[in-house]
């Protein structure tokens, strides 16, 4: 049976509440309140959800990568402002601006199945709430939402590409 951990706040960052091997499941640009799900930590190989403490409010713009070995106090998820607006600050060559971002690695599909149209194509607004994509890893399929509003302007990615956490997905406008 697995357990909910609850992060440790400090310094707009979320720290590990103890040891354990870490896979994020938020992605840059989601909105973190308290009792949000930030990954899952696993300990003597049982999973463990861990969750953003009371008062966290803010929008993830970093997460240690998946499947990091950390020791308490290791720093799991830096949080920004709530301002909508999702900032890469990523190295020359990649995509800047605001961006929907992979939140694990796996295959994405950009429709619910083969014959159905793409949840978001370019020039649809969407929701911070709304499903645009699946991730597939070991054939779970976990729904990838915008996390801000705004008009997907265009895909950066294929239907059945494989991507990784934190990959650019997709552009977005105001």
């Amino acid at each position: 049976m697995s357990r909910t951990l609850s992060a440790v706040g400090g310094d707009g960052r979320l720290l590990a509440p103890t040891v354990g091997t870490w896979v994020p499941l938020v992605g840059r640009g989601t909105v973190v309140t308290a009792g949000t799900v930030l990954g899952r930590l696993r300990q003597a190989r049982r999973w463990h959800d861990v969750v953003a403490p009371a008062g966290s409010a803010g929008q993830v713009v970093d997460h240690a990568p998946a499947f990091t070995s950390v020791e308490h106090g290791h720093a799991l998820i830096a949080l920004g402002r709530l301002d909508g607006a999702v900032t890469s600050e990523a190295p020359e060559g990649a995509v800047a601006g605001r961006v929907l971002r992979a939140t694990m690695s796996g295959t994405i599909y950009l429709r619910p199945s083969p014959a159905d149209p793409v949840f978001a194509p370019p020039g649809s607004a969407v929701s911070a709430t709304q499903t645009v994509a699946l991730v597939e890893v070991m054939k779970t399929f976990t729904p990838l939402v915008a996390g801000q509003e705004g008009t997907l302007s265009g895909w950066l990615v294929a239907d059945g590409d494989a991507v990784e956490a934190g990959q650019a997905l997709a552009r977005l406008e105001d």
